[in-house]
This record gives structure tokens, C-alpha cells and sequence, in this order.
């Protein structure tokens, strides 16, 4: 138990949110069974996904840029990414489309990329702002479908 403990004190501890980890931390403390600690993990992470999703819509209605905190794989270093915020909403393919992502604008890629919402840890809004024509001049699609709304 103390072992799936410390590895969820770890993983919840690169969350942005210090009242949801600390909040996350106690949970995890006071479980009895490694069942309980992956509930407590997997209520924090819900959670993170929440204020996230409510951040990114923040900064596709702005036209703002963002700063997104990524881990690729959960025993792997933590890299930020530089946005443009352009959609949340499930993967492509059959073996994808369980989760959902985040769809940005990579300006370190200079292409659109998707990052699964489980293991965005944290979003912070740029003062910058992006022009969506510009991201979007060379998509063959003009008007794509959008599951985040915009007036744009």
C-alpha cells in the first residue's frame, strides 16, 4: 500500500492546482486499499481535466496563446508546450476516441498536435494572442466542426 501510495503522492504532486493536490494528497493519505488510493487518484486527475477544459475554453474565446504542462508518459520528464488553444474533443481513430483531447496549435512543432487530457497537468494563459486565420490559412477544411464554440 505504501509503495501505490508514494507513486500517487509523486503523480498528483506535478498537478497545478495546490488546493487539488493538497486536497489529493490527504485523500491518498488516509486510504486503506490500493483501490482507494487509484479512486482518490483518478477523482484528482477528473478534477484537473475540469479546470483545464474550463481554462482552454477560457483561452479559445479570448484568442489567447497558452502555456500547457504535458507528461507523455507517466515515468517520463514533464515539457511545456507553447499554444494556440483550437478544440477539446475525442481522438480520431477507433483505439482514440475513448479519450478526449486537447487539439492545439504547437508553435515549438509549428503544426496542429493533440495532447490526451489525462496527462495535461496544468494550463496557464499567455497574454499573447493568436490570430485563427493565420493558424488556419492552409487547411483544407475551412470551416471545421468544433465542439468548443467560438465566434470565430
Amino acid at each position: 500500500l505504501s509503495q501505490a501510495q508514494a507513486r500517487a503522492l509523486e503523480e498528483v504532486g506535478a498537478l497545478d492546482d495546490p488546493e487539488l493536490v493538497e486536497a489529493a494528497r490527504a485523500q491518498i493519505l488516509r486510504s486503506e486499499t490500493s483501490d482507494q488510493v487509484q479512486a482518490a487518484m483518478d477523482f484528482a486527475v477528473e478534477l484537473n481535466i475540469n479546470r483545464i477544459v474550463k481554462r482552454v475554453k477560457e483561452a479559445i474565446h479570448q484568442k489567447r496563446k497558452c502555456y500547457v504542462r504535458y507528461r507523455v508518459d507517466p515515468e517520463g520528464p514533464i515539457e511545456t508546450y507553447h499554444v494556440a488553444p483550437l478544440d477539446v474533443k475525442s481522438g480520431k481513430t477507433p483505439t482514440t476516441r475513448a479519450n478526449d483531447y486537447l487539439w492545439v496549435h504547437s508553435y515549438k512543432h509549428n503544426r496542429v498536435i493533440s495532447l490526451r487530457l489525462g496527462q495535461v497537468l496544468g494550463v496557464e494563459l499567455s497574454e499573447e494572442s493568436f490570430d485563427p486565420a493565420e493558424l488556419m490559412a492552409d487547411w483544407k477544411e475551412k470551416e471545421p466542426e468544433w465542439n468548443v464554440p467560438r465566434t470565430w
